[in-house]
């Protein structure tokens, strides 16, 4: 299992977790022990690049995301992709690696979808 968490600093086991998951500087990828694993440069959509976020994801074979906020065209595609989404209100890696390991996070839903972008569906 491979877990993605997206963040904009220098990436590390406690890195700072980006506010939004598709204008992200990096996703950190972690396995399911929460040692990190691999960097991912975001070369998005909202960065330049030519895939939207979770298709990024999808490509390095991520299983889960979890993330701050994202919006509700993000959550159906990862629904889609088959990439669990589930959210975390804290502020590093560490502490929300550890939330998802002890089954404490919620599981995405176009409830929790981020209210910024549901006007742009």
């Amino acid at each position: 299992m491979k877990i993605a968490i997206p963040t904009n600093n220098q990436p590390a086991p406690d890195a700072v977790i980006a506010e939004h998951f598709g204008r992200c500087n990096f996703y950190s990828i972690f396995n399911q022990q929460g040692e990190l694993i691999e960097v991912i440069k975001n070369n998005g959509q909202h960065m330049g690049g030519s895939l939207n976020p979770p298709q990024i994801l999808k490509k390095h074979k991520i299983d889960i995301l979890i993330c701050k906020n994202l919006g509700p065209k993000a959550i159906d595609l990862c629904d889609q992709l088959k990439i669990k989404v589930y959210l975390c209100t804290e502020n590093n890696t560490k502490t929300c690696l550890n939330l998802f390991i002890n089954n404490k996070l919620d599981k995405a839903s176009q409830k929790f979808a981020c209210q910024d972008h549901k006007h742009n569906i």
